[in-house]
């Protein structure tokens, strides 16, 4: 099956609502659950919103306290969200969370897009997720460049800037390292990733696809906050 066929939009920027449905679907083994963290207010630019019909159970994680509070709103009835107000600073937090809500290790479907510390955060992940939704950033400097292990300072003049994530060929070792294959990028900048003894899919050679630039302007005062170490 080709994932880009799959591709629609009903809360997602870009197609990616439609590809994570197309890959639940034959997926063995499912629990339905779905864990989002930097969830928003659960529909702009929200991936697993259309699972909330299926009657899966979803967690929502979202640290900003405006965007939670319309989280609450947008949510509230429905009795299989769950949510969690949450500044996750490093994978320890999120097993934390994660516990909270007795999810079992190999959860169905991890979307991840905090645009900070994305890349430790799943490093350091105790749990399994079937399948990985995170946000690559072109934009950093090659070699496998991430944001260093810590967030970024708030008066840091960062906005829709070039500080957050990691380059896609740092994400690909961290999902080698993890046994994961890539099986879908979209256009806005997210890779999919399925666990490699899962996976139905046609693998995409993460070291040799095109991927979108942004172009955001990258200072010397930036080059502090990255690392090419990734302590894998």
């Amino acid at each position: 099956m080709d994932l880009n066929e799959a591709k629609f939009n009903i809360t997602s920027a870009h197609g990616e609502n439609g590809i994570l449905l197309a890959i639940s679907r034959i997926l063995k083994n499912k629990n339905r659950i779905g864990v989002e963290i930097g969830a928003g207010d659960g529909l702009a630019s929200n991936n697993l919103h259309p699972f909330i019909f299926r009657n899966w159970k979803i967690l929502y994680i979202e640290g900003n306290e405006e965007y939670y509070k319309r989280l609450i709103e947008n949510t509230s009835k429905y009795s299989n969200v769950f949510r969690e107000k949450a500044i996750v600073r490093n994978g320890e937090d999120l097993n934390k969370i994660l516990e909270k809500f007795n999810t079992p290790i190999d959860f169905d479907i991890f979307s991840l897009d905090i645009d900070n510390i994305d890349f430790w955060i799943w490093k350091d992940l105790k749990f399994e997720p079937k399948v990985v939704c995170v946000e690559y950033n072109m934009d950093l400097p090659e070699n496998s460049s991430v944001i260093k292990n810590f967030s970024i300072p708030e008066d840091l003049d960062n906005k829709s800037g070039p500080l957050f994530g990691a380059h896609p060929f740092a994400w690909a070792k961290l999902a080698e390292k993890r046994k994961y294959d890539l099986i879908s990028v979209t256009r806005g900048s997210n890779m999919i990733f399925i666990k490699s003894d899962l996976n139905k899919f046609p693998k995409i050679d993460p070291y040799n696809y095109k991927y979108r630039i942004r172009g955001r302007e990258f200072k010397p005062e930036h080059l502090e906050y990255i690392t090419t170490d990734l302590e894998l």
